[in-house]
């Protein structure tokens, strides 16, 4: 057993080396192998979300079709009261089965943007694991340094403490000096009240 001193710590050198490679070795596996699986599922359920979205929309789009109804996709509700409330617009519409779609886009923008974050989510999770030990080496530290620091704090809370002991002993006078004054004047002032 070699020991290497760094400061005036022993740094042990155990040979155990080679089989904190094996561990580690075998960590970083069940990581990656973790985050394969993970990403197997997650492709699973991307592809049963993009059909049942592919669906509802297909059936959404047949259902229009087959009862000749017109669909109009307008942004907010402004838009709709815009439209009913003109009547050239709204004898446009009356000729056929209209329906209308608010708010649309900003709910498709809405959705892209959470597909893309869960996206950026998984694909981050399933990034190869870092090539960095999961083991830290033990640290370098110099006693006679921590000793002194030590030292130091000890003596700068050992002058703290006298001076808040002379501090409550000061108010502690001040204090009964006040009461003594205000006794002393509140008996003057009641003798001279007689």
């Amino acid at each position: 057993m070699s020991m290497n001193y760094v400061g005036s710590i022993s740094i042990l050198d155990r040979g155990d080396g080679p089989a904190q490679a094996i561990i580690d070795k075998n960590k970083r596996s069940v990581a990656q192998r973790l985050a394969d699986e993970t990403k197997d599922e997650l492709e699973k359920v991307m592809h049963r979300v993009e059909d049942i979205y592919v669906s509802y929309e297909q059936s959404t789009q047949d259902m229009f079709l087959t009862h000749g109804a017109n669909v109009e996709y307008i942004e907010d509700i402004k838009e709709l009261e815009e439209i009913l409330t003109d009547e050239l617009k709204k004898k446009k519409y009356e000729q056929k089965v209209t329906v209308f779609i608010v708010g649309f886009e900003n709910m498709s923008n809405q959705r892209l943007r959470l597909i893309q974050q869960v996206n950026e989510f998984f694909m981050d999770a399933t990034k190869p694991a870092e090539e960095e030990p999961l083991f830290s080496p033990s640290p370098d530290i110099n006693i006679e340094e921590i000793g002194h620091s030590i030292e130091e704090t000890l003596d700068s809370a050992d002058r703290l403490t006298d001076r808040l002991g002379e501090l409550n002993s000061q108010m502690v006078d001040w204090l009964t000096n006040f009461a003594i004054n205000k006794a002393s004047t509140k008996t003057i002032s009641n003798l001279e009240n007689m």
